[in-house]
């Protein structure tokens, strides 16, 4: 079994993406996994994830573990209503394929070094799932905001 040292986050270009179809597949079915668990919490489709990468309006990273797609996470740049610039980047989606959850928090830092490339302070991700907060509490992450909903 590798190490979680060895394992890398690589950028997948949209142009790649739309030219290999086994990355789009391994992307897909992750993504069906995610959808799964938090069920119609969450409006996005899997083709709504590849179009916004294709459209360059957010970023895949494949995480690698010895060469092998172990997992991915999804970027997006939010920009600020009011003052109309980029100031938070969005982890969209985070996914790890069964037995690699621990590839995880060592993907959250270069999750934090692409934020501070990008020029922007701060690292957000929202789920419905309580099961994040627990993981991300110990690695520094807080409650920012509650956002209530209700259907209509």
């Amino acid at each position: 079994m590798a190490s979680v040292v060895e394992s890398k986050a690589l950028l997948v270009s949209p142009e790649y993406l739309a030219a290999t179809p086994t990355v789009w597949e391994f992307v897909r079915k992750g993504l069906e996994a995610v959808k799964t668990k938090i069920g119609s919490r969450s409006a996005w489709t899997p083709g709504h994830i590849r179009q916004a990468i294709l459209n360059k309006g957010s970023e895949l990273w494949m995480v690698m573990d010895s060469d092998e797609p172990c997992g991915f996470y999804v970027l997006s740049l939010i920009t600020d209503p009011f003052i109309n610039i980029p100031t938070t980047l969005f982890v969209w989606i985070a996914y790890a394929v069964p037995g690699k959850w621990g590839l995880i928090p060592r993907h959250l830092q270069d999750i934090k070094e692409r934020a501070r490339y990008l020029g922007v302070e701060r690292v957000e991700m929202m789920s419905p799932r309580k099961g994040w907060l627990r993981k991300l509490e110990p690695l520094g992450w807080e409650v920012a905001e509650i956002i209530m909903s209700t259907k209509v």
